[in-house]
């Protein structure tokens, strides 16, 4: 039996979650989403989510420190940086963490599908799993 991949948003824009959420359900994921960086990294540590979508600037706790304390949790979860403040130092930093893949705000429907579906196919290690 196929088991729908379920995703974890992470991201303080309402906006965000709610299009991310809409896109993704439509492409046929299942789609948590959570405002809060220290909620959303409970739910990583106890659920079993296929991909994280990260928002890097949050208030409380940032996507970086997010993914440094996940990475301590459980380093097998595809993690894609979402950023409206695109750099090559954020994109580094992201890198160095072990996050999957690096999407700028805006993007459209396609783009962000695409990135998860090929960010799932990878997986963390890079391999395909195709």
């Amino acid at each position: 039996m196929f088991d729908t991949p379920t995703l974890l948003v992470v991201d303080d824009e309402g906006g965000i979650c709610r299009a991310c959420r809409r896109i993704l359900k439509q492409a046929g994921f299942r789609v948590h989403v959570s405002r809060d960086a220290r909620i959303g990294l409970g739910r990583a540590a106890t659920e079993d989510y296929s991909a994280i979508l990260l928002d890097i600037k949050m208030p409380e706790m940032d996507g970086f420190q997010f993914l440094e304390e996940l990475r301590k949790k459980n380093r097998d979860v595809p993690v894609m940086i979402m950023t409206g403040y695109p750099s090559i130092g954020t994109a580094a930093s992201a890198v160095c963490l072990g996050a999957s893949d690096y999407i700028t705000k805006p993007f459209t429907p396609g783009q962000i599908t695409q990135s998860v579906l090929r960010m799932l196919a990878l997986g963390i290690d890079g391999r395909d799993r195709s």
